[in-house]
């Protein structure tokens, strides 16, 4: 997904959570799912509510052991997070670039999990929003970039630890306006004005995911004017183990008109939204007539 926002970024290091996030170009990998980048247009994931630390390699210098992770950010005029770091994670490494620009602390625990704390010198971003999901935050605090990011058990370190991280780093963290990326269920997919998409014959559905963004209460005036970015996500399968998955998304800029093939649909609906359908790689013959009931559950007036 290449479409998100573009910004110039202070070079940053690398450590284990940006690998984990990020391409070496430092352009943000998918969050939510992978499987649209077999389609032939595909609908990459979301990008734009990601923390957005850099992914690009350098040679990083160690900050002095002595110093530490907590009296380093403090010199940054922040505050030590330690006590806000969950049981069982250590502290692993404190780096900084070699222009002097930007640190970078890491902290993980017996399996593998990681924290990454990432702070670069850099001027606001004209929106002056930041962003927030399960997986971190990025935002900024007077002349500095922050990013809080973590993995625990292969899975995102979850909010409540990005937040209570944040907050105990930033005292200011809890007033910023952050665009806040919300896991949600069909019951969000509906308030938004979608259908969504309805089992065909033969086919059970087996997964479904909802994500769209929704600003904190530090944007004030912007609540009422945000207009959400939108994610879903659905997965249907029959007997043979034969997949098929579907999706409505809306965000960025993307293909504007209307792809069909024998493996997939992609086509713009209401509301903006973009709509796909399609088969999984490994489905031999795809059931053109399941693609097409699902594409009209979703959008009643879809055309094939």
């Amino acid at each position: 997904m290449s479409e998100g926002r573009s910004s110039t970024r202070t070079e940053t290091p690398t450590n284990n959570i940006s690998n984990t996030i990020y391409r070496a170009d430092s352009s943000p990998k998918p969050v939510v799912t992978q499987y649209l980048q077999f389609l032939p247009y595909p609908a990459v994931q979301n990008p734009n509510n990601s923390p957005s630390c850099s992914g690009a390699g350098f040679a990083a210098s160690a900050a002095s052991k002595s110093e530490g992770t907590g009296a380093t950010l403090m010199n940054l005029g922040l505050r030590d997070p330690s006590a806000a770091i969950p049981s069982g994670f250590s502290e692993l490494a404190v780096e900084r670039s070699p222009d002097g620009l930007s640190t970078a602390a890491l902290f993980s625990d017996s399996a593998g999990g990681t924290i990454s704390i990432v702070v670069s010198q850099a001027p606001a971003r004209g929106t002056g929003r930041g962003l927030l999901s399960e997986v971190g935050a990025e935002w900024t605090s007077g002349g500095l970039q922050i990013s809080v990011s973590g993995m625990r058990d292969d899975l995102p370190i979850g909010k409540s630890v990005v937040r209570s991280v944040a907050a105990a780093l930033d005292a200011s963290f809890n007033r910023t306006c952050l665009l806040e990326s919300v896991n949600s269920d069909e019951n969000a997919v509906r308030r938004f004005g979608f259908s969504p998409p309805k089992a065909p014959p033969g086919f059970t559905r087996t997964a479904e995911q909802a994500e769209y963004t929704s600003p904190t209460r530090g944007c004030g005036a912007e609540l009422s004017a945000h207009t959400p970015d939108l994610d879903f996500t659905w997965k249907f399968e029959d007997a043979a183990g034969q997949v098929i998955r579907a999706g409505i998304y809306r965000y960025g800029k993307s293909f504007d008109g209307m792809h069909s093939s024998e493996r997939s649909r992609h086509w713009r609906g209401k509301g903006g939204a973009r709509y796909w359908v399609a088969a999984d790689p490994a489905v031999a013959a795809p059931d053109q007539a399941a693609l097409r009931a699902i594409a009209e559950s979703m959008d009643p007036a879809f055309r094939q």
